[in-house]
């Protein structure tokens, strides 16, 4: 299975980014679940093979009880400094509280897309920070069909029930075509 994995990240990788001119820089969103921290051991298992540089991203949304946030983004940086030969650098971003449910009344939208706007806004600072030419985030397969089931039960436009795309300017999904049965008993062997 971890063969199967990091050849299929790969090939996306290979056909994503251009490793010719100079070696990219990734900037990962990890969010200590476990298809981004698969996502997280995937590339750091190609890192060396490929020639890229990555560094590692995790926001805290303050919306849940604190113990829960403050957990994860614990887990997140421990991961990155004790898990790997090599320590994985890592940004925390902290999102203040009741900024979200500000966020929400200001857009007129739910919870969930106001911690999605703001989330964005940190990676695409943590970007600028660690000066990074991608940001990879950990969508999977199920991802990809809920996306298409929402849009499609929102009314949405013939374009967005195509779904995500492995590519949208910066931002890269390498884990699209992979369930998350899948990655959970890669984590599981590993």
């Amino acid at each position: 299975m971890s063969h199967f994995l990091v050849s299929h990240v790969s090939s996306v990788l290979a056909r994503l980014v251009d490793f010719s001119s100079k070696p990219p820089v990734f900037l990962l969103g990890v969010s200590g679940g476990s298809d981004s921290i698969a996502l997280l051991n995937l590339l750091y298992a190609l890192k060396k093979k490929l020639n890229f540089k990555m560094f590692v991203v995790t926001v805290n949304h303050n919306i849940r009880p604190s113990e829960e946030g403050t957990g994860d983004v614990d887990f997140v940086c421990a991961t990155c400094e004790k898990d790997f030969s090599d320590r994985v650098d890592c940004l925390v971003v902290e999102i203040p509280k009741g900024k979200i449910e500000k966020i929400k009344s200001i857009r007129g939208k739910g919870i969930e897309e106001a911690a999605r706007f703001l989330r964005y806004k940190a990676f695409d600072g943590a970007r600028a920070f660690f000066s990074a030419d991608y940001v990879l985030t950990a969508h999977t397969k199920d991802d990809f069909y809920e996306g298409i089931l929402m849009s499609f039960f929102r009314g949405s436009s013939p374009k967005a029930l195509l779904g995500m795309e492995e590519k949208r300017g910066c931002y890269l999904k390498p884990l699209l075509g992979i369930k998350k049965e899948t990655l959970r008993k890669y984590l599981v062997e590993k």
